[in-house]
């Protein structure tokens, strides 16, 4: 009941609603820096926008240059939470 409590106010209407607004944004800027005819990895493209709304929605940041690299941290987390995950 407590970690409800904590947890329900950044899922009221209205904070959706404007997570709604901030992916679009997200996504908006992501397109933007497109070119035309340009190849897109869209596994990359994903992440990237992705770890842009985390940080925008979660933490109030713009990761802005850094999303690759904490794109390549975050991988690399997993994979070795995995690899420990086995020896259990």
């Amino acid at each position: 009941l407590e970690r409800r409590r904590v947890l329900q106010p950044a899922f009221h209407r209205a904070q959706v609603a404007g997570y709604a607004d901030l992916m679009a944004a997200e996504a908006g800027r992501l397109s933007a820096s497109w070119q035309p005819g340009q190849v897109v990895d869209a596994g990359v493209a994903m992440r990237r926008v992705t770890l842009s709304i985390v940080g925008a929605a979660l933490f109030g940041v713009d990761f802005g240059k850094d999303v690759e690299r904490i794109a390549e941290i975050l991988r690399r987390a997993v994979a070795r939470s995995a690899r420990l995950s086995v020896l259990v």
